[in-house]
């Protein structure tokens, strides 16, 4: 993996957890960045992924609601589908399944806009079109656009079982 790819989604990762810390602050919710075990070769001096991670951030709201989702951010026009893992729709899904609120947080560089979709949405796309990728076209019209609230600038949590404050 080449230095690029691997630093690829880290800006948008890190506006996630600086509005994670607000959401704690102001008793929203808490949700917590997914650490993902590595091991490291001091030999050789690199390190490497043990094993897949679930996906990025996992928590609840203040009603006691789980939340998990992962962030992507894509550059160009469309999100493609080889950019969220077999692993992470599976435990999306399983954790809806289960009652939790499970989304993919999509962030479009060229113009900055950020999407919430639940991952029903993305699997339903799956299975509806035989494509590589989703649009942006088919974003804006589908899925939820994530604005700045709460002293935020994505409040990505305004709609999960009508938050407390």
């Amino acid at each position: 993996m080449n230095r690029k790819q691997a630093n690829r989604g880290m800006w948008f990762e890190t506006v996630i957890s600086n509005i994670n810390r607000v959401y704690k602050q102001k008793k929203i919710a808490i949700i917590d960045k997914v650490a993902t075990p590595i091991s490291y070769n001091t030999r050789t001096g690199k390190a490497r992924y043990q094993e897949k991670s679930t996906v990025d951030f996992v928590g609840c709201n203040n009603k006691g609601k789980y939340i998990a989702f992962d962030t992507k951010e894509v550059k160009i026009k469309n999100l493609p589908l080889k950019n969220v893992s077999d692993h992470q729709v599976k435990y999306l899904t399983d954790t809806k399944r289960m009652g939790a609120e499970a989304f993919l947080l999509v962030l479009f560089r060229f113009n900055d806009t950020c999407f919430k979709l639940d991952i029903d949405q993305f699997n339903d796309f799956k299975k509806q079109h035989d494509r590589k990728s989703i649009p942006y076209e088919w974003f804006n019209e589908n899925a939820e656009i994530v604005r700045s609230g709460n002293g935020v600038i994505f409040d990505y949590l305004t709609d999960v079982d009508h938050i407390v404050n």
